[in-house]
């Protein structure tokens, strides 16, 4: 998200003394002391209006409609403009179907990383959680063979909360 500028000496931080950590952490309580439309750039943000006839709390497609999601360089916009829930999300495990039912549609925002094929950002109707999506789950097959040993185990499941 692009951010205004805020007081203090970021220059200062970059020691090995730690002198300047005070300076940041008073900047930290400055940003977070602050309403968010201060702290983003309007120009750098998708709104999304269709958000207004979503099943999401009304924080949540006010927020959507009216500061909208921050424009980056891996992450693409999609919003859908149906009213109905588009994405839908693979449920591969018991821990995937943690954060929601099976036969549940998500609305879609976008997906962050080079492809579709990357994470899918998708928004749960009802609750108005944001989940990430992967087209399956990533297992320690699906890494190098020489990187194996050391993540055993491994399990990134297909859907990630966000919020």
């Amino acid at each position: 998200m692009s951010c205004v500028a805020v007081p203090g000496d970021a220059a200062s931080v970059n020691n090995d003394q730690g002198v300047g950590s005070a300076a940041v952490e008073g900047d930290l309580r400055f940003v977070l002391s602050q309403p968010l439309e201060r702290l983003i750039a309007r120009d750098q943000q998708v709104l999304i209006p269709e958000a207004q006839g979503w099943d999401i709390p009304e924080s949540g497609w006010r927020a959507l409609r009216e500061l909208g999601l921050p424009r980056l360089p891996l992450f693409t916009s999609r919003p859908q403009s149906s009213r109905d829930p588009v994405l839908v999300p693979n449920l591969a495990s018991t821990y995937e179907r943690r954060f929601i039912e099976r036969g549940r549609r998500l609305y879609d925002l976008g997906f962050w990383g080079p492809s579709e094929e990357s994470f899918v950002v998708g928004v749960v109707p009802g609750d108005g959680r944001v989940l990430c999506l992967l087209p399956e789950p990533i297992t320690v097959e699906d890494i190098p063979e020489v990187l194996r040993p050391h993540h055993a185990g491994l399990h990134t499941p297909a859907e990630v909360l966000q919020n």
